[in-house]
């Protein structure tokens, strides 16, 4: 008897490619997270809270995806706005 076939993807993944770049999201050379702690009081965390739930999403998903990337954006534009040099 002959011995049993393997698919083909098994056999991709036992003899990759060496032509082929790996794809990802992150760079060859990993930099560690920054990380943060955040209090907020309690008004603006059940309105948080409540903005999240209504998209469905958690509230550091909400940070994440659409809070952080808005206030960089605002900022961004101010900070063109502001002169660059600064007197002490």
């Amino acid at each position: 008897m002959s011995a049993p076939r393997l698919p083909a993807l098994f056999l991709a993944i036992q003899n990759p490619v060496s032509n082929i770049a790996p794809i990802g999201r992150f760079p060859e050379k990993r930099q560690p997270l920054k990380k943060f702690v955040m209090s907020l009081r309690d008004e603006n965390f059940n309105n948080l809270t409540s903005i999240a739930g209504a998209r469905g999403i958690s509230v550091q998903e909400l940070l994440r995806a659409v809070i952080i990337p808005e206030w960089s954006k605002t900022m961004a534009k101010k900070t063109t706005a502001l002169p660059t040099v600064r007197t002490f």
